[in-house]
């Protein structure tokens, strides 16, 4: 698994960004933890994501500061592109196309994370 901070409008167009240069297509979707995100399936098993940095979930009212955004330390502004697979050849391939498809990408490290 991997997470980067990104300077994209939207999450659409960080996907359809990502999708092109690795010629896969994206889908729109919605879940209570993410909120709206683009996915994109990768062959063999594991996905890419690209999501706001907002906690849908969120309640000002009973919520630390900090829980407003999934990865505090970056703002509502940026996009996260996540790259959750196994396969550790496909990991570097998707760094590597990050960091070509958006060249400001900075790697979130988190523990646990290769």
């Amino acid at each position: 698994m991997a997470r980067f901070a990104i300077d994209a409008p939207d999450i659409a167009t960080a996907a359809e960004r990502a999708g092109r240069a690795a010629g896969l297509p994206f889908e729109q979707r919605e879940s209570d933890h993410y909120g709206p995100y683009c996915l994109i399936r990768l062959p063999g098993g594991g996905s890419i994501r690209a999501l706001k940095n907002v906690d849908p979930v969120y309640r000002a009212e009973l919520d630390p500061p900090e829980d407003k955004f999934f990865e505090p330390d970056f703002s509502a502004e940026q996009v996260l592109i996540e790259i959750d697979t196994l396969d550790a050849t496909q990991l570097s391939e998707w760094k590597r196309i990050v960091g070509e498809v958006f060249p400001g990408a900075i790697p979130i490290d988190r523990p646990g994370d290769e």
